[in-house]
């Protein structure tokens, strides 16, 4: 009678399976690996290398792929807001997107300090204060 092989034992803790659903949402949120892996409850380590088990090229690639789609919502909702009229948002936008920048004119001569008359800022704050 021949017996048949035995079967070897698993040894350690069952493998965690990867909550993909979460990790995308947490890549377009921008959260790094570390992040990741501690809210889906693995190492780093572990969610690298399942990560590469099941196909994908590792943490790096994963996040590459579904963070560009959290950075361009970011990007979208940036300039609705700006669109509708947030002049601050519109300027950052502006210098950021295209080139725009701050120029700063000096008049006077360079070698004398320049003079400013705070007076009416003076004013202003002495009215802001008596209303607190």
């Amino acid at each position: 009678m021949v017996k048949a092989p035995k079967e070897k034992k698993k040894v350690g803790r069952p493998q965690k399976q990867i909550d993909y659903v979460a990790l995308e949402g947490l890549c377009k949120i921008q959260a790094t690996g570390e992040e990741c892996a501690a809210i889906l409850d693995i190492s780093y380590i572990n969610l690298n290398k399942k990560l590469k088990e099941d196909g994908h090229d590792g943490f790096v690639g994963y996040y590459k792929k579904y963070s560009a789609g959290g950075r361009a919502s970011l990007r979208r909702k940036q300039m609705q807001v700006a669109l509708s009229g947030d002049k601050t948002l519109l300027i950052w936008l502006g210098k950021q997107y295209l080139e725009q920048k701050d120029k700063l004119e000096h008049g006077g001569d360079q070698d004398k300090p320049i003079k400013v008359d705070m007076s009416c800022l003076l004013d202003k704050f002495k009215r802001m204060a008596g209303n607190l």
